[in-house]
């Protein structure tokens, strides 16, 4: 119990295959994800992902679809706005990761902060068009991405986009006070923009 990122880097010490597939326990993964995935492991692309559908068990949310940019410098554009690659669907290469020195200690924001690393060395990225796993949503999703740890993580976040070059500074200043504003709004507000604004009804 040392936190996400740390937990994740001492995985990785661990592992002795070429690939890693990351997913989660209470997440179902498709049939052909892995399948699908591995057909492009022999072309020049050192991180694969794909769409998810997040399911409310409980029935309190509609289903949800996070569909995102499919080809790399898509990809590298929409990572200015918001994170590129849906972590639980990923299977990236394994001394990639190492190589940049694993994933950033920022809450909620290590697989995004490991992201700009890996783009800021040139890594060519590439997400699959169609949904490939099926997350545990619901509101507790929604939940803890509000309030002042998650806008003092988002602020180590943005410096680390500006750092990385992926975001002018005019970017980083705009992006610093609106989306800390964002995240410290009333939990309620946060969970109707995530799903009014940024998920698509399935």
């Amino acid at each position: 119990n040392i936190g996400l990122a740390l937990a994740l880097n001492n995985a990785l010490e661990l592992v002795q295959t070429e690939w890693v597939a990351r997913a989660d326990s209470d997440d179902i993964n498709l049939n052909q994800r892995f399948e699908k995935q591995l057909q492009f492991t022999t072309q020049n692309i050192g991180v694969i992902g794909s769409n998810i559908l997040e399911i409310d068990k409980n029935r309190n949310l509609p289903n949800l679809t996070k569909n995102i940019p499919v080809r790399d410098n898509e990809i590298k554009e929409y990572i200015k706005l918001r994170n590129p690659i849906n972590h639980m669907t990923v299977l990236y290469k394994t001394q990639l990761i190492r190589e940049v020195g694993g994933y950033p200690n920022i809450y909620l924001r290590e697989d995004y902060a490991l992201w700009a690393k890996l783009i800021y060395k040139g890594v060519v990225f590439l997400n699959i068009d169609e949904i490939l796993v099926h997350v545990n949503g619901g509101k507790n999703l929604y939940k803890r991405r509000s309030g002042l740890k998650n806008a003092l993580a988002e602020i180590k976040l943005q410096i680390l986009l500006f750092k990385c070059k992926i975001k002018p500074f005019h970017l980083l200043i705009i992006h610093l006070f609106l989306r800390t504003f964002f995240l410290l709004l009333p939990p309620k507000i946060v969970k109707y923009i995530y799903i009014k604004k940024l998920r698509n009804k399935h």
